[in-house]
């Protein structure tokens, strides 16, 4: 199926009867019988939700995203906050969400 990026790891692609929100990456893969990492890095995809509409999606990908940048230490405000907050309403207002 075709994945849609949407910014950074968050990705999305639909079907018949609805939209689905997708985080890819990669990261190390581990053995099942031993838990332990074995060095060698793959590919992963991790729904993160199913949607009826686009708007929708987009609204809860806008919390992931926000979520991430506090995670990550760009925001380390609550004024900063608001403004990513800000900036992601104007940047889903270009899309008419």
């Amino acid at each position: 199926m075709n994945k849609i990026h949407i910014c950074g790891n968050l990705y999305f692609r639909a079907d018949s009867m609805q939209y689905i929100l997708l985080e890819c990456g990669q990261r190390e893969k581990i053995d099942i019988r031993t838990k332990q990492g074995t060095g060698e890095v793959g590919d992963y995809e991790t729904i993160l939700g199913y949607y009826g509409s686009l708007s929708a999606l987009m609204k809860s990908a806008r919390g992931y995203v926000i979520r991430q940048e506090i995670i990550d230490g760009s925001v380390t405000t609550l004024d900063e906050i608001l403004t990513a907050i800000n900036k992601q309403d104007e940047w889903l207002n270009r899309f008419n969400v």
